[in-house]
């Protein structure tokens, strides 16, 4: 049997996760701690292979181990439409619940927020890595091998 986490506030980002969504995932929890990042079902290929070496440094969590009842905040990174969002997360988040959009998309879409950043950039790393900076945060060789890995991936890879 899982384990069940409770927490009040969750990080997720699109469907077919890949390194710029994990990478913004992670990030969060830096800029708001206390934050567990939810790894959608499906997530790319070579996302996989990094969290099956990474998974408990990253301290990630599937859907089915929260306390969903309990959450208060959801943050979500890399897109700005529900339709992106793993269904088993987006189902079982409670009525109420506060909304965070980080997002680099030039497009408008349908999630409302509360509170966030969407402004065009190359990768949604970008936007919150201008924040940890800011903040003067501390980077683990890990985290930082992750963010690197979102900025190429979205900034180099595929423009």
């Amino acid at each position: 049997m899982k384990s069940v986490i409770a927490t009040q506030q969750v990080v997720t980002g699109h469907r077919n996760c890949d390194f710029d969504a994990l990478a913004a995932m992670i990030a969060a929890t830096l800029l708001y701690p206390g934050t567990t990042p939810i790894i959608p079902r499906s997530v790319n290929p070579n996302v996989r292979r990094f969290l099956s070496m990474h998974k408990d440094i990253l301290h990630v969590a599937a859907p089915d181990e929260i306390d969903w009842p309990r959450v208060e905040h959801l943050l979500v990174v890399d897109t700005n439409r529900w339709n992106r969002i793993d269904r088993e997360i987006v189902d079982r988040l409670p009525a109420g619940v506060a909304v965070s959009l980080w997002d680099h998309h030039p497009d408008s879409g349908d999630i409302t927020s509360d509170v966030g950043i969407q402004e065009t950039a190359g990768a949604t790393i970008t936007l919150l890595l201008r924040e940890i900076q800011q903040q003067r945060k501390i980077l683990t060789p890990i985290q930082a091998t992750l963010f690197l890995a979102g900025l190429y991936e979205d900034c180099l890879l595929y423009t």
